[in-house]
């Protein structure tokens, strides 16, 4: 269990990845979904005890607003993921757009390695 999970209360479940591209933001980076991207986005999949609470800590966390998207920083978004295993669907928070000072990670890992 991780306590550094927003809400509290994950498991990780191990590597995934999702057709997406991403950036370098500066301080952290950001996916864009793109369903024929040639690359992958790396990451990790986590499985959360579901409460609205766990979800809105997340939301604000990633600085997403269900009622105001347009003023979000991410949006949260059901997307397909694979695992070494399998392939099942999660939650994401991806970037509605590419910032203008975003830098392109074609390796789809952060930190770039």
């Amino acid at each position: 269990m991780s306590r550094g999970y927003p809400g509290g209360g994950a498991a990780r479940v191990g590597r995934a990845t999702l057709r997406a591209r991403l950036y370098d933001l500066g301080e952290y980076p950001g996916a864009v979904l793109d369903d024929v991207a040639d690359g992958e986005v790396f990451g990790e999949l986590w499985v959360a005890r579901y409460s609205r609470d766990a979800l809105g800590a997340l939301d604000r966390y990633e600085a997403y607003f269900p009622a105001r998207p347009a003023e979000s920083l991410f949006l949260r978004r059901r997307v397909r993921v694979r695992t070494p295993d399998a392939s099942t669907t999660a939650w994401a928070y991806v970037l509605p757009r590419v910032p203008p000072h975003a830098r392109p990670l074609p390796a789809g890992r952060w930190p770039q390695a």
